[in-house]
C-alpha cells in the first residue's frame, strides 16, 4: 500500500485538485524509514545545519543511535542528524511543511540553516527559502541523562499550494529525452500558457508560448557536457547539466527500472539510489502511473526532479498510461517514435548501444515487422549491443491476475529478437525482480520502481527471482554487458555478464 501524504488545513487550495481528479500518488519528502546522516559530539561542528556542509563522513544510520555515554563532566552528548530532500519545479509553491519529530530528549530543528521548531510532536512551519533540490532538515537532540541509545524518527511532509495560480510558473521539469551525438531533447511545462525558452551553454532556444514547451538541440558535439536552464517569466530554473550521447568505443552506463506507481516513498528512495550510480541515461519498463491524471504525473516529475533534469529518460508506455496515452506522448515526444507501427514504438542509438522500445499494448505482429527493420538498420550503422523493452513481456513467473508471461509477446518478438541476437529483454508490469533466459536470449523482468510488491513463481525459463524495489545498472565496455540488480540501499542481488556477438 502507498503511504498517504498527509493534507493540512492551511493547504485548502491542494483539496479541489484532489477532489477534481483521482488522489495523486503521495510520498513524504523525508520519512521515518530513510537513512539520516548521525554524528554524537560534545560540540557541533560550525555550520553544521546549512545544506553546504559536508557530512559524507558521518554515519549513515535508520535506527536507534548509540551506545551513548556521559563526558568526564558527566554531561550527555548531542546527537546531530541531517537529510536531504528535494521539491521539484514546484518548490516556490511550498509555503508550509508539517514536521513531525519522535524521539527522546529535546530537540531543534533547522531548516536550510533556519531554527524552525523546539517542541515535541507536530508542527506546521514555514518553508520560506525552499530550493528545488538540496533542502537539508537537521535537527540537534539532547538526550535525557542515562540514555543508552535515542530512536530517531524525522517525518516531513508537504504539497505545492495552488495559490500561485494567477502567476505563470514552471511547474514541471525541466527533463531531458533522446540524447543524440548532436544533441538532445528539453521538456517542461508551465502553469499557465507563455513564451519561455532553454539556454544551453549560454546561447537561448525558444521553447514556444503554450503551457506545454519543448526544444530539441541539434548543433552539439558528441559526448560533450553543456550548462543549461529554462527561463519562465523571468525566472530561471536551477543550472543543470545535459550531456550529448558516447562515441563509438566508449563505456556507456544506463539503469533500467519501472512500474513506479503507487508509493512514493518507494519511488523516492529508488530515485535516490539511481543517482549514485552516475548513468548515461535511464530506461522505464512503464507504469510511471496509476491512472495518468495531472495529479500524479506532477508526482512523478517531482520525484524524479533531481534525476531526469540531467540524467535522459526512455520510457515505454504501460497499461496504466493507456487512458490518455496522448498525454504520455506529449509528456515524452520521443524523437524517432514511429506512427502506424501498431503501437507507441522507437529506436534509439547511444554509442555503441542501441536500445528499441515496444508497446504491449497495442498491435504486437505489425510492431514485430517494426522490430526487424529497426534492429537491421542499427546493425547497419555499427551497433555493437541491442537492447529490446516493453511492459508487459514474454516471460514472467507472475501470478497476479492478468499479468505473468505475455504469450502475444512470446510468439511475435521474441523471434525477431532471438533471429537479432539481442543480448537482453527488459520488461515489467510484475512488481518483482526476475532474471532468466531462454535460449540464448537473457530476460529481466524489472516492476520494483514503487508499486506494491508481488509474489513471484517459477516458469521453466526463470533462473533467479526476487519481491523488492530495485533497480538495475547495465555496463556496456567492449563486446560486453554487466547487468546488476540492486535494492533501494544500493547493495548488489544479482549480477550476471551478457556478451555480445558482434
Amino acid at each position: 500500500m502507498s503511504k498517504r501524504r498527509t493534507l493540512f488545513p492551511l493547504l485548502t487550495a491542494s483539496a479541489c485538485l484532489a477532489a477534481a481528479c483521482s488522489a495523486p500518488t503521495s510520498y513524504h519528502l523525508v520519512a521515518d524509514t530513510d537513512p539520516l546522516k548521525v554524528l554524537v559530539a560534545d560540540t557541533p561542528p560550525t555550520d553544521w545545519v546549512t545544506p553546504a556542509f559536508d557530512d559524507s563522513a558521518w554515519q549513515s544510520l535508520s535506527g536507534p543511535v548509540g551506545p551513548l555515554a556521559p563526558n568526564a563532566q558527566g554531561a550527555m552528548p548531542t546527537v546531530l542528524t541531517r537529510r536531504k530532500f528535494d521539491l521539484g519545479a514546484e518548490a516556490a509553491a511550498y509555503h508550509t511543511l508539517t514536521l513531525s519529530v519522535t524521539t527522546t530528549g529535546t530537540w531543534t530543528a533547522y531548516l536550510n540553516g533556519q531554527s524552525v521548531a523546539q517542541a515535541n510532536g507536530s508542527i506546521v512551519v514555514p518553508s520560506g527559502g525552499m530550493q528545488a533540490s538540496g533542502n537539508t532538515l537537521a535537527v540537534e537532540i539532547h538526550p535525557p541523562a542515562g540514555s543508552a541509545t535515542v530512536d530517531v524518527k524525522l517525518v516531513l511532509d508537504g504539497q505545492p499550494d495552488s495559490s500561485t495560480a494567477g502567476q505563470a510558473q514552471l511547474v514541471k521539469g525541466p527533463w531531458l529525452i533522446s540524447p543524440s551525438a548532436v544533441g538532445t531533447t528539453i521538456v517542461w511545462e508551465t502553469s499557465l500558457a507563455i513564451a519561455s525558452q532553454a539556454v544551453v551553454d549560454g546561447k537561448p532556444y525558444d521553447g514556444g508560448a503554450g503551457t506545454h514547451h519543448q526544444v530539441t538541440l541539434t548543433d552539439l558535439d558528441a559526448s560533450k557536457a553543456y550548462p543549461y536552464h529554462v527561463e519562465v517569466a523571468g525566472q530561471k530554473s536551477e543550472e543543470a547539466q545535459l550531456t550529448t550521447a558516447a562515441k563509438a568505443g566508449e563505456r556507456v552506463r544506463f539503469v533500467v527500472y519501472g512500474d513506479n506507481r503507487t508509493d512514493g516513498d518507494a519511488h523516492r528512495r529508488v530515485v535516490e539510489a539511481i543517482e549514485t550510480e552516475g548513468p548515461d541515461f535511464l530506461v522505464n519498463t512503464g507504469d510511471l502511473v496509476d491512472s495518468s491524471t495531472d495529479g500524479e504525473w506532477q508526482d512523478f516529475f517531482n520525484i524524479e526532479y533531481s534525476l531526469i533534469r540531467h540524467v535522459p529518460l526512455f520510457p515505454t508506455i504501460g497499461n496504466h498510461e493507456t487512458g490518455d496515452g496522448a498525454r504520455f506522448m506529449e509528456l515524452f515526444p520521443i524523437a524517432g517514435r514511429v506512427q502506424g507501427a501498431g503501437g507507441q514504438v522507437y529506436g534509439a542509438d547511444f554509442g555503441d548501444v542501441h536500445i528499441a522500445a515496444i508497446d504491449s499494448n497495442g498491435d504486437l505482429d505489425a510492431q514485430a515487422k517494426w522490430l526487424d527493420q529497426d534492429l537491421a538498420a542499427a546493425e547497419a550503422r555499427g551497433a555493437k549491443h541491442e537492447f529490446v523493452f516493453m511492459h508487459w513481456g514474454p516471460y514472467s513467473s507472475g501470478t497476479a491476475l492478468q499479468h505473468g508471461s505475455n504469450f502475444g509477446a512470446r510468439g511475435n518478438i521474441v523471434p525477431v529478437v532471438k533471429a537479432h541476437h539481442v543480448e537482453a529483454l527488459f520488461e515489467g508490469h510484475d512488481h518483482f525482480y526476475e532474471r532468466g533466459a531462454s535460449e540464448n536470449l537473457s530476460y529481466f523482468v524489472t516492476g520494483g520502481g514503487g508499486a506494491p510488491l508481488a509474489s513471484t513463481g517459477q516458469i521453466a525459463e526463470t533462473t533467479m527471482t526476487k519481491s523488492a524495489h530495485h533497480y538495475l545498472v547495465v555496463d556496456i565496455a567492449g563486446n560486453t554487458a554487466t547487468v546488476t540488480a540492486k535494492d533501494l540501499s544500493g547493495t548488489p542481488f544479482d549480477t550476471v555478464t551478457l556478451t555480445s556477438v558482434r
